[in-house]
């Protein structure tokens, strides 16, 4: 739980740093793009990918189980 936390602060994060670093304010205002809508967006992904993880993380711990019997 607290991996998935760190992951969807992580990206958000890093969304924040990607929004910033593509769109110059002209851009931002001529097109009314939101910061939120991106930090959202990779905020999802850390999500996704914590779930992801621990799903394959599961399936090996679940073989290596299967093998020691």
């Amino acid at each position: 739980m607290m991996r998935t936390i760190i992951y969807m602060i992580g990206f958000g994060w890093g969304g924040l740093w990607v929004f910033d670093l593509m769109y110059n304010p002209y851009f931002v205002n001529g097109y009314h793009l939101n910061r939120m809508t991106s930090i959202w967006i990779f905020a999802i992904a850390g999500l996704v990918y914590a779930i992801v993880e621990y799903k394959i993380w599961r399936r090996g711990q679940t073989q290596n189980e299967q093998k020691a019997t």
